[in-house]
């Protein structure tokens, strides 16, 4: 008799990790501020769209029947209407191009809630690679001061250290186990904090660009700016050409219109007379007073248009200082990575040699975790260098006004 085995995993465990990358596009996929922008800028498709239909006629049908008891009649109407606006003094072609500003205008709100959403996704990424590192430089430690009790404990019982120092090594120990298990439960809040961006956890934990930084090859993403990329600033300059737009459409309607139509109707009195007509109509509409509504209406479009304006000349100099200020960030944030990774090499240089004199009985705990501290300390830095790295050349290209992934294909 056979007996068949079935071992049942989850898909979590079965499904090899995403890379960075990965993540990051499905985390912007799952961001709730992007479909609302997109909802938006379909709307503001359909509103263009409905402008540019603006110019046909409008065609308009209607049937009617009419009893009338007392005389004992009956009739029956049916009529088709065609219209069309002749002159307008170009205030129709005003509102089909503040729509089509509007819909520029949104194209780039889109953009920029990308970026946005691409920020926050990087930086709950990042924050997940230190607490990982930080566990595992957690873990090395815990590791090292197990061995540097047990170390302590057999030179006690060969009379060659107080058990003074045997407690010191145990209170070493307890102390990192401590800091591991604080950092334990950092991890499980980040993962929490990814999981709501993403969905899972089941992300490859290390650092995407890491060689790129190490290299010269970021160069090209130095030196170079045009603030025309930015969503920000495309946003705010279709804004002010669509409020512009909307100050024109306004002002032209305190003018003349000139429509026409053209209606067809038939009547049936009575199933016995038939009535067919034809009527053309050319109308001129001059307002005279609307209840200052006109005047009010190009009034408010007047201000939002300067409030525009004044807006578009801010951003044009926040990106201009930013640019700079994330450019220096930037250099700053790498050379200091580099500077503590070499650090780190002569941190741990010397603790292995403190590790040796302590093993030989040369130096006594206190020395020992002394040096361990101090490696600590240069891995922890050393993390948080490279993390810092990373989110300096994310805001660098969106200071360019490019998605990161966008941003490191350009040469």
């Amino acid at each position: 008799m056979r007996i068949l085995i079935a071992f049942v995993f989850s898909s979590s465990l079965m499904a090899s990790p995403i890379s960075f990358d990965q993540a990051l596009e499905e985390i912007i996929k799952r961001d709730t501020t992007v479909p609302q922008e997109q909802a938006l800028l379909n709307a503001s498709k359909s509103n263009a769209r409905s402008k540019v239909l603006s110019f046909l006629p409008d065609l308009t049908a209607g049937y009617s029947k009419q009893k009338t008891y007392e005389v004992q009649s009956e009739t029956e109407r049916l009529n088709l209407t065609a219209s069309v606006n002749l002159f307008r003094f170009g205030a129709d072609y005003a509102a089909y191009d503040a729509a089509n500003k509007q819909l520029d205008a949104q194209r780039s709100r889109l953009n920029e809630a990308k970026l946005e959403a691409e920020l926050v996704g990087v930086k709950v990424l990042v924050d997940n690679i230190l607490r990982v590192k930080q566990v595992e430089i957690l873990e090395k430690i815990v590791k090292a001061k197990n061995s540097s009790l047990r170390t302590a404990k057999a030179r006690f019982r060969r009379g060659l250290t107080p058990s003074a120092e045997v407690d010191k090594a145990k209170v070493e120990l307890n102390n990192a186990k401590a800091r591991l298990n604080n950092s334990l439960l950092q991890l499980d809040t980040a993962k929490g904090n990814l999981i709501a961006l993403l969905g899972h956890d089941n992300v490859e934990l290390k650092w995407p660009w890491l060689k790129l930084l190490k290299s010269k090859k970021h160069d090209h993403l130095k030196g170079s700016f045009n603030i025309e990329e930015r969503p920000d600033f495309q946003k705010a300059n279709f804004e002010l050409a669509f409020r512009e737009a909307n100050a024109k459409s306004a002002v032209r309607s305190f003018f003349p219109t000139v429509d026409f139509s053209y209606t067809w109707s038939e009547t049936d009195l009575e199933s016995t007379v038939h009535l067919n007509e034809r009527t053309s109509l050319l109308s001129i509409t001059i307002p005279i007073f609307e209840g200052w509504k006109d005047v009010s209406n190009y009034e408010t479009q007047k201000a939002l248009s300067e409030q525009a304006r004044y807006r578009l000349v801010r951003i044009k100099r926040d990106a201009k200082s930013e640019w700079k200020t994330k450019e220096i960030n930037f250099d700053i944030s790498v050379q200091t990575a580099k500077d503590r990774d070499i650090n780190l090499g002569l941190s741990r240089r010397v603790y292995r040699s403190t590790e040796k004199r302590f093993n030989k009985g040369r130096v006594t705990v206190n020395e020992l975790t002394q040096d361990q501290n101090r490696l600590l300390e240069s891995e922890n830095l050393a993390a948080q260098g490279w993390g810092q790295a990373h989110l300096s050349l994310v805001e660098l290209c969106h200071a360019r006004g490019k998605d990161v992934l966008r941003c490191l294909k350009t040469q």
